[in-house]
């Protein structure tokens, strides 16, 4: 099968890794898992960067959200990124990952070797900062 294509005068480009630094993120899509070893329910998240703009639109995949059980060591965490974006996260709740998609966090982004090959990975986040990524329209403002 062949189609005919016509890229003007597009350079060619390799794959560059987002620099390691704060970033404004938003949620762009979820999926829902189990991890191998303990078969614990897993919310798989890819971001797309809304700030700083030279990074815009770029993604940031593969964040596992674990829900580990509570009272285990980490429980916490996962409430912290529940409460990083503004959902339920005290007592019993349900959890709906569809209702994260376009929700935003301040992250902070590294860069981590996974198979021989380096990916940029969230290792830090909270309620965003504007004040870190950069003024913002009011009209990107999610509530």
């Amino acid at each position: 099968m062949s189609r005919n294509m016509d890229y003007g005068s597009e350079k060619p480009s390799k794959f560059e890794l987002l620099p390691k630094g704060d970033y404004l993120l938003e949620i762009a899509e979820v999926s829902e898992g189990e991890t191998k070893e303990k078969g614990l329910y897993m919310v798989t998240v890819h971001y797309r960067v809304v700030r700083p703009d030279n990074y815009k639109g770029r993604q940031v995949k593969y964040h596992n959200i674990t829900f580990i059980p509570a009272g285990s060591p980490g429980a916490g965490r996962v409430l912290h990124f529940l409460k990083t974006i503004g959902q339920p996260h005290e007592g019993a709740f349900d959890v709906n990952p569809q209702a994260w998609i376009g929700k935003r966090i301040s992250a902070k982004v590294g860069v981590k070797e996974y198979k021989g090959r380096e990916n940029n990975e969230v290792t830090d986040y909270d309620i965003p900062d504007y004040t870190k990524t950069g003024p913002i329209e009011e009209s990107e403002i999610p509530f």
